[in-house]
């Protein structure tokens, strides 16, 4: 199995790795680089001479769909020329060329069910096109996108540049910054590829994936040959009797580890490359990139499955020595001599190896340090250690056996007389169960940080823009409110003036970057922004011709200052605090004036947008229909009224609502993870059951029933995942814990389903499949004398 699974990653891998120069070909084609912003044709001027360059505009727009409206990619480029080579293959028909002809990638083709000779209504304002070509986007295949040609945008907004071809005499050339170059953007061809830091990153994640799963393999396997070689033990006596020296039997038994591993090795390389060979199309959809046709290099099929017979070996060795050790004349008698008490000497060096492996993780997680390969390493000392207090855990057990049903007793006493058996079998889950929580806890972390995970509305709470607001007629705002379940609808009206930060910061460090629009309006304007109703001192205060601020960095000597097209000034202000610091300037005002305010100051006003307050958050249909509304207001517009890029509808959550990542890794590690547990509680529970029938015959004979089968595979099942789920849990955090901390910018998110299945449903599958799957008749025995 770790062989198949080897081969088939490794397939795998040839398969999703591209050479960077390729990869490179299907973010800028035959470019070096992309200049973009409102100084890019500055940038221009200054190109080395030979240097080919074509616009490239990229954007957002609306596209009419069978069920209303949608907001898809858009690019406008030359596809016939040869900077774009390798960019944007063409599948079908060919590229747009005029106006009103564009090029839909080939999922956006399948989600509108039209292809070359079709039409499709898209643009601000929407517009009928022609569909001349269906097209791919290589760096991502599933991308829904519209491609027309340069000078036919579909938007007014988005990002404007060029694509830029240097002669080979200017390779390494790089655009001035400097001389006032603010809003300028580049991306160079040579920085496409991953930093080494990520390399490192991903190697590190390799080398820790390849031990624990190695550890597992050898582990099983160790308990496995340790009951052949103690169901061997007469055949290996007589070997000894007749003159075989220890070396001999051990070489006996490394035999037996060495043809598995080569015949393990051939099944399992052959297995993998077909099941990576026949995957392809799945695999192309899961990473969504072209795959690339070379295969692996011929010497790594044989160096893995050289892995099984590296494991074959290193499983038979153990049991190769205690053959090697046993008295003749117990192995003739078939007696089992007695235990040794390694269990002590282990768990102590475990607990020490555990010690040295924090000590190395959390010292290479510190910030100056950043040593991705030792926390790697630390993180495996820590599995390691706790993988080595397995047979403690299990010689404990016994000793509380006493106190339990004798289904239990008898069971776990059984695993404590073989304690370094059942120890690699709950190590086995230990290194699983390790290894999936961290890498998952690793995956799920949120890379959201600080004030960016501060939402722009209250929970439920829908803002329209002032742009997007006086598009939708009476008809349409009808449509709205049915559509949601609006509580209060509020059309705000904007100051032409702004709030400016007091000097005095109530709190260290630089003001947040909030909304400094001044609204005109009444107490409806403080229940939207706060959530709740007024008071009566703030009644008071706009009575009496005060503003009201919604953050404290407003306010300076209860005051605050405006600032804009009326004369600066300091007016009296109250606060009614917002729940959060809200990013949205385009809706959410940071101050309120009165009607009476805004006339007596001289300030002008004009309309802005609305806030919508809902009775509950809005249900995913209904949110897709007021978007629906929005978007087609949109999309109807008047050339000289439509939004440069089209605005999204968005319904405010909470701080603890964006939950984390369940991606496929997470589910596909959870369910190895879970598999893994199943197999090793399945085969120490097998090799547990299979030296057990003389046990169980003795208890037929004395009257017992033949439910006690199921109870003590069960007990059994449950020593194995009690212990070692625990123990995986506690290891796995090590590595994810040094893992984020290399990263500043993620957060610790667990995603509680994908760690639900490691550490509950896969040990509880164990138990009651163990004991579901046990014969509960009692077979007699012949006991050897």
């Amino acid at each position: 199995m770790p062989v198949y699974a080897a081969a088939a990653l490794a397939s795998a891998w040839a398969a999703v790795s591209v050479p960077a120069e390729r990869e490179a070909n299907w973010r800028l084609g035959k470019a070096d680089m992309l200049i973009s912003g409102g100084q890019a044709e500055e940038v221009l001027r200054d190109l080395p001479a030979g240097s080919r360059t074509t616009p490239y505009h990229d954007g957002e727009t609306v596209v009419a769909s069978h069920g209303g409206y949608l907001i898809r990619e858009y690019r406008a480029v030359d596809l016939a020329d040869h900077v774009n080579d390798g960019a944007y293959p063409v599948r079908a028909g060919r590229p747009p060329a005029a106006a009103g002809e564009v090029a839909i990638t080939a999922a956006l083709a399948t989600a509108l069910r039209v292809g070359p000779g079709d039409s499709v209504r898209a643009g601000l304002p929407e517009r009928r096109l022609a569909v001349v070509g269906i097209v791919d986007t290589p760096d991502k295949l599933s991308r829904e996108a519209l491609l027309v040609a340069p000078s036919q945008e579909l938007s007014a907004g988005g990002r404007r540049g060029f694509l830029v071809q240097l002669p080979p005499a200017a390779a390494g050339w790089h655009p001035p910054l400097g001389q006032g170059r603010t809003d300028l953007g580049y991306l160079l061809r040579d920085s496409l590829g991953p930093d080494p830091s990520e390399q490192a990153l991903v190697a590190a994640g390799i080398a820790v994936v390849v031990a624990f799963a190695g550890a597992q393999v050898v582990l099983l396997v160790a308990a496995a040959f340790a009951v052949a070689a103690r169901r061997q033990r007469r055949e290996l006596g007589l070997v000894a009797a007749v003159g075989a020296t220890g070396r001999q039997l051990t070489r006996i038994v490394l035999a037996n580890g060495l043809v598995l591993g080569l015949f393990a090795g051939a099944l399992g390389v052959v297995l993998g490359v077909l099941t990576a060979q026949v995957g392809r199309s799945w695999l192309q959809r899961l990473v969504d990139r072209p795959l690339a046709e070379e295969g692996i290099a011929a010497w790594q099929l044989p160096g893995i499955a050289l892995l099984a017979v590296v494991a074959g070996l290193l499983a038979a060795l153990g049991p190769a020595r205690a053959v090697a050790r046993a008295p003749v004349q117990a192995a003739l008698a078939n007696r089992e001599a007695a235990g040794s008490r390694g269990s002590r000497r282990l768990l102590i060096t475990g607990l020490a190896v555990s010690a040295v492996g924090i000590i190395l993780t959390t010292w290479a997680a510190q910030p100056e340090v950043a040593g991705v390969a030792i926390v790697a390493f630390g993180s495996g000392l820590i599995l390691l250690g706790v993988a080595a207090c397995g047979p403690a855990m299990v010689g404990l057990a016994g000793r509380l056996a006493g106190f339990l049903p004798t289904a239990v007793r008898l069971a776990w006493r059984h695993g404590a007389r073989h304690q370094f058996r059942t120890g690699a079998a709950v190590a086995a889950v230990c290194a699983a169960t390790a290894g999936s929580v961290g890498l998952m806890l690793f995956t799920a972390a949120d890379t959201r940080t600080g004030s960016a995970t501060q939402l722009d509305a209250r929970t439920g709470q829908i803002l329209i823009p002032a742009d997007v607001a006086r598009l939708l007629n009476a008809d349409q705002a009808r449509m709205l409110r049915q559509a949601l379940p609006v509580q209060h609808l509020q059309h705000l009206t904007v100051a032409d003036t702004e709030v400016a930060y007091a000097n005095v910061a109530p709190q260290p460090g630089p003001p947040p970057v909030v909304s400094q629009t001044v609204v005109v309006g009444g107490e409806d304007v403080v229940r939207a922004m706060t959530g709740q109703e007024p008071g009566q001192a703030i009644r008071n205060a706009m009575d009496n011709g005060q503003a009201v601020a919604f953050y404290p960095e407003f306010i300076s000597d209860g005051r605050l200052r405006l600032n804009g097209a009326a004369q600066p000034r300091a007016i009296p202000a109250v606060l009614a605090a917002a729940p959060a610091y809200f990013r949205d300037r385009s809706v959410l005002p940071g101050a309120l004036i009165s009607k009476e305010t805004a006339a007596l100051l001289g300030i002008r006003t004009r309309p802005g947008g609305i806030i919508i307050d809902t009775t509950r958050r809005p249900k995913p249909d209904e949110l897709a229909t007021a978007r629906n509304i929005v978007l087609g207001a949109q999309a109807q517009a008047s050339p000289t009224d439509v939004p440069a890029n089209p605005v999204r509808l968005i319904a405010g959550q909470p701080d603890n609502a964006a939950g984390p990542r369940l991606g496929p890794i997470a589910l596909l590690l959870a369910l190895v993870s879970g598999c893994v547990t199943l197999i090793a509680s399945a085969t120490a529970v097998g090799l547990a059951t299979s030296e057990l029938r003389s046990d169980l015959s003795t208890l037929a004979a004395v009257g017992a029933g033949p439910r006690i089968t199921r109870w003590i595979t069960a007990a059994h099942a449950g020593l194995v995942v009690g212990l070692g789920v625990p123990l995986g849990a506690l290891a796995g955090v090590a590595p994810a814990a040094g893992v984020i901390a290399l990263r500043p910018e993620t957060a610790w998110k667990v995603p509680w389903p994908a760690v639900g299945v490691v550490i509950v449903l896969a040990p509880s599958l164990a138990v009651i499949g163990s004991a579901a799957l046990t014969k509960s008749r009692l077979v007699l025995v012949r006991r050897l004398t």
